[in-house]
């Protein structure tokens, strides 16, 4: 809780003179009130709502790092992501040119007349 840039605590005579809790000064010889969060008036008589409680301000310095932390994981899981459809994507197709080459092989087993054996221990 901020507390007024001027002014002196009042004396003891004005104990009762904030209500909820608020911190009394005299400004130009005047009691003033410093209510707390929760209340409001000209001596902290009035409670305010959670709605109508003012803003509290959120440290840049916090807001910067959660920001940064969530790029630094989405750039992680971005990254690995690239890499483990790019391997999948090599082994797809290095499966797929495998069974090319076992269908036009056992196509051509089939007219030449040799047997599958014959066909795995001959050179490519």
């Amino acid at each position: 809780m901020e507390t007024p840039a001027h002014g002196e605590l009042c004396p003891d005579i004005y104990n009762s003179y904030c209500l909820n809790g608020g911190t009394c000064y005299i400004l130009i010889s005047t009691p003033f009130c410093w209510c707390n969060d929760s209340f409001k008036g000209k001596r902290c008589e009035e409670f305010l709502l959670p709605s109508q409680q003012p803003e509290r301000a959120v440290n840049s310095l916090l807001v910067i790092i959660i920001v940064v932390t969530l790029l630094i994981v989405l750039l992680v899981v971005t990254g690995w992501t690239y890499f483990y459809c790019r391997k999948r994507r090599q082994k797809r197709r290095k499966e797929q040119g495998r069974s090319l080459y076992q269908v036009v092989a056992r196509h051509r087993a089939k007219e030449v007349g040799t047997t599958k054996h014959e066909l795995d221990c001959q050179p490519i």
